[in-house]
């Protein structure tokens, strides 16, 4: 019996539409800019958090290690945005993702 194997690109692109509707699949792609929100949903494996932000639009990023993640001028790790934390964003556009450059958890 022949093992049928399934080609990574495809895998890649199946995992990332799972994440996509499991993480709000509704989310935009925002000017640059530094915007405040509530993490709405977090995929910690794949460094994925979506943000509600004040105006109501859900942006979804994916934390990178240039991203500065901090709470009260500290540095923490990815695990610290929960859903629910209050947020402020600083974002940078590159074609049609968000790309957050810092991370700051709010009182």
């Amino acid at each position: 019996m022949h093992e049928r194997r399934i080609p990574a690109a495809t895998t890649a692109i199946a995992l990332a539409a799972l994440l996509a509707v499991g993480c709000g699949g509704d989310a935009e792609v925002v000017d640059a800019g530094t915007y405040e929100g509530i993490v709405d949903a977090t995929e910690p494996g794949a460094r994925e958090v979506v943000v509600v932000l004040d105006d109501g639009r859900r942006v979804d990023m994916v934390v990178t290690d240039g991203t500065a993640l901090q709470e009260s001028g500290n540095p923490v790790d990815v695990t610290a945005l929960e859903s629910g934390a209050r947020v402020r964003v600083t974002l940078d556009r590159e074609g049609g993702r968000n790309v957050p450059t810092r991370i700051q958890l709010l009182p």
